[in-house]
């Protein structure tokens, strides 16, 4: 019987060699490869940044609204129009600079300035209530009246109203036919027949026209309740714009931060890691500068680049007991210890230290 042969012992190797040939393997790759944070969220970096200008620019717009309005109920639209955009364009661009200053300081620095966080919360409460509002009133302003009652009502209206006015008429000449100034009989007669006929359309007519006002009424109040309705869910869409106009600030600058923190953390930027090894070096020279004044000041060393020099014979000290060397401390020390200190003390004065002498 015939063995079977294998190509290969190391069938994943065979496998891998296969794999790295197909279409797959490269995209896994190109997919899997580390790539800078910069060019990472590039995109998402320009989706926020441009969001953030359109969010400022419909933040402007409905604000600008309420102001305009309220203004022009008292001036002329073309001044209230200069104000307006005067004071929006001041709010909005002071909103959009203050934002970006908090941000900054708190993502490089993990603080917050309560002075300008306050800032920027009243200039967002007042962009957020102005937008708010003048989003309602922009809506309520631009809205159409509401619709009218429908066409058949209004020609049955019209139809009676013509019917009325025909038998006025009737009526009209028929008090005018006299004979020897007075209305002759058959007048009578066809002032009676279209008497009632005349009360009967005037009812008609009354039930018809308070029916269409009841229409009228309900129409009305159904367009407010709609026109309302609109205006609250365009003022929320409004309020909304307005915290991701604050969402996309942040994002920018958290974006523009970790793109320059990852070079400097990998040590990638040569201007970031020549800086700091200058500032390194400038540190180290100052300090060598004051170890070589303080040696200078003591008198040791002639030159502040030289290291102390070893004392001579004759520069040595020695303890004035034991005579035990004493370079070791202080210029202003004459003993080894203090043991040395009071023997000498004692033998000089013929008595234990710390005690009075006899009188």
């Amino acid at each position: 019987m015939k063995k079977p042969t294998l190509h290969s012992n190391d069938i994943f190797g065979d496998a891998l060699e296969e794999f790295k040939a197909t279409n797959l393997y490269n995209s896994l790759v190109k997919e899997f490869t580390p790539i800078p944070y910069w060019r990472k969220y590039r995109v998402l970096y320009w989706l926020g940044l441009v969001a953030s200008y359109v969010f400022n620019i419909f933040s402007g717009f409905t604000a600008s609204a309420l102001v305009f309005f309220f203004l022009n109920s008292f001036i002329h639209w073309i001044p209230s129009l200069a104000f307006t955009m005067t004071f929006l364009l001041i709010l909005e661009l002071s909103k959009r600079k203050a934002s970006k200053v908090l941000f900054k300081d708190f993502i490089q620095f993990k603080k917050l300035s309560k002075g300008l966080l306050f800032i920027v919360v009243m200039l967002s409460i007042s962009s957020i209530v102005s937008s708010y509002f003048g989003a309602k009133k922009t809506i309520h302003q631009f809205t159409r009246a509401a619709p009218v009652i429908a066409l058949d009502t209004i020609e049955q209206i019209q139809v009676i109203e013509q019917k009325l006015k025909r038998i006025d008429g009737q009526i009209e000449e028929a008090r005018e036919t006299k004979w020897n100034d007075t209305t002759t009989r058959e007048s009578q007669r066809t002032i009676s027949s279209l008497s009632p006929t005349k009360a009967a359309l005037e009812l008609e007519l009354s039930e018809l026209r308070q029916k269409t006002n009841s229409k009228n009424e309900n129409i009305e109040a159904v367009h407010q309740n709609d026109t309302q309705l609109k205006a609250e869910y365009f003022a929320a869409v409004t309020l909304l714009l307005e915290l991701l106009f604050l969402g996309c600030q942040f994002w920018v600058m958290t974006y523009k931060y970790n793109s320059l923190a990852q070079f400097a953390d990998s040590g990638t930027d040569t201007k970031m890691k020549a800086d700091a090894n200058d500032a390194k070096s400038s540190i180290d020279e100052s300090l060598k500068d004051d170890e070589s004044s303080k040696w200078a000041s003591y008198g040791r060393i002639d030159d502040a680049d030289e290291k102390p020099s070893e004392p001579s014979e004759e520069e040595k000290r020695t303890c004035l007991e034991c005579e035990k060397d004493i370079g070791h401390r202080t210029l202003k020390a004459k003993f080894c210890d203090d043991a040395c200190r009071k023997k000498y003390w004692s033998e000089k004065n013929t008595r234990p230290p710390f005690l009075k002498a006899k009188k």
